[in-house]
């Protein structure tokens, strides 16, 4: 089942995340990896796999300041996904938005860099767990 845009927001959490974690800078864009995917649907069991089992970018590049996700999808399609709601709380961020007639959210620990997201439409649901970091630069000195 291919899953939708929304998914790219989820990208991130559950799993080891370095040290430098730490120190994400919130106001520049950050690089996320998917580690895991579930996919449940209405009377199916529950599939526990990859970014690539329901197709969404193994890294998501999120841009907070234009609440903007873009990503490379497994089958070679480019993905990109606005978020319409952005919370700032004092440990995570906290993103909503519907596309594709499904909704989804997104939680990022601000310190660790963990996140959880999933989306939902009528007859199916997804759960993305990464990790995400700040971006390194190209020639760091």
């Amino acid at each position: 089942m291919n899953v939708l845009r929304p998914l790219l927001l989820a990208a991130c959490a559950a799993g080891p995340v370095s040290t430098l974690a730490a120190t994400i800078d919130w106001s520049k864009p950050v690089i996320c990896a998917v580690l895991r995917t579930v996919e449940c649907g209405v009377g199916e069991k529950c599939t526990s796999g990859s970014a690539e089992s329901i197709n969404v970018p193994q890294f998501l590049r999120i841009d907070l300041g234009r609440r903007r996700m873009t990503g490379l999808r497994p089958s070679g399609e480019q993905a990109a996904t606005t978020a319409h709601t952005l919370e700032d709380m004092s440990n995570s961020l906290i993103l909503q938005g519907i596309e594709e007639g499904r909704g989804w959210t997104a939680v990022i620990d601000k310190i660790s860099g963990k996140l959880v997201a999933s989306a939902a439409g009528s007859q199916a649901g997804f759960l993305v767990f990464g990790a995400c970091t700040s971006l390194v630069a190209d020639n760091p000195e």
